[in-house]
C-alpha cells in the first residue's frame, strides 16, 4: 500500500512541480524508463529469478507499479538537475543517498 501511496504522490508532485523539460523530453524519459524498467525487471525477476515480486508470477499490480514509480521519480531526477558540474556532483551525492557507501 506504501507504494501506491508514494508512486501517487511522485505523480501529484511531478504535475504541480516547475517544469524546466520540455513536454517532448518529459515523454521521451518517461517512456525510456517504463521500458528500461518493465524489461530489466522481467529479466532479473523471471528469466535469472534474482527476486521475486509480491507473487512468483507478475501481476497487474507488480506492472501498475513498474510503469507509475520509477519513471516518475527519473522525470523529476532530470527536471532538478542542475546544469554546472560542481552542482552536478553536490545533486547527484544527494539524490544517491550521500557518501555512505563509499
Amino acid at each position: 500500500m506504501f507504494a501506491y501511496g508514494a508512486a501517487v504522490a511522485a505523480i501529484v508532485f511531478l504535475i504541480f512541480s516547475p517544469k524546466r523539460l520540455s513536454r517532448a523530453e518529459i515523454y521521451i524519459t518517461y517512456f525510456v524508463m517504463i521500458a528500461l524498467t518493465i524489461y530489466t525487471d522481467l529479466f532479473l525477476g523471471l528469466v535469472l529469478d534474482l527476486y521475486d515480486f509480491i507473487n512468483p508470477d507478475v501481476s497487474v499490480s507488480d506492472l501498475i507499479l513498474q510503469i507509475a514509480l520509477p519513471p516518475t521519480a527519473g522525470v523529476l531526477a532530470l527536471n532538478f538537475m542542475p546544469a554546472g558540474t560542481k552542482r552536478f556532483i553536490g545533486y547527484l551525492v544527494l539524490a544517491t543517498g550521500g557518501v555512505d557507501s563509499v
